[in-house]
């Protein structure tokens, strides 16, 4: 597509310039991103339950990835932050939706500050569950050794 969008472009003068011009008005549609973006953490599925410690892992890299990419393009938190987040709190395993639910309450009522906090919870959870997963592996391969 965007070779086809400069195919007939002249290689001397100014082609560069209107090739970069031509190419940004067919492809460079932040509007559309923005969007497609916002649609992908409202239906939000990379944190179920049921999913392996990798599953897991992946989908809190890729939440943590489109909100920054979200803040790349101009979208503040708050543009989002009270409808994905109850979405995405809904989606916790049991045990994580009600550490949560305690740190939302010691913090300030039912609501954490920002949603950044919840980001921070989620990558602070898996921390301790790859750390946990860590040592178990350590343990079992020591105590199979050692027969």
């Amino acid at each position: 597509p965007a070779k086809d969008a400069v195919r007939c472009l002249p290689i001397e003068g100014f082609s560069w310039d209107e090739a970069l011009l031509k190419l940004e008005r067919r492809f460079h549609k932040p509007h559309h991103r923005r969007d497609t973006l916002m649609a992908r953490l409202g239906t939000y599925q990379g944190l179920s339950e049921g999913g392996s410690l990798q599953q897991l892992r992946r989908g809190i890299d890729d939440l943590t990835a489109t909100v920054r990419e979200l803040a790349g393009l101009g979208v503040v938190e708050e543009q989002f932050a009270e409808v994905v987040r109850p979405i995405l709190q809904g989606k916790l395993p049991v045990a994580w939706r009600e550490r949560w639910i305690r740190k939302c309450k010691r913090k300030k009522g039912d609501h954490p500050e920002i949603f950044t906090d919840f980001l921070e919870f989620l990558e602070e959870e898996m921390d301790i569950k790859e750390e946990a997963r860590a040592s178990h592996n350590s343990t079992t391969d020591q105590e199979t050794r050692s027969r």
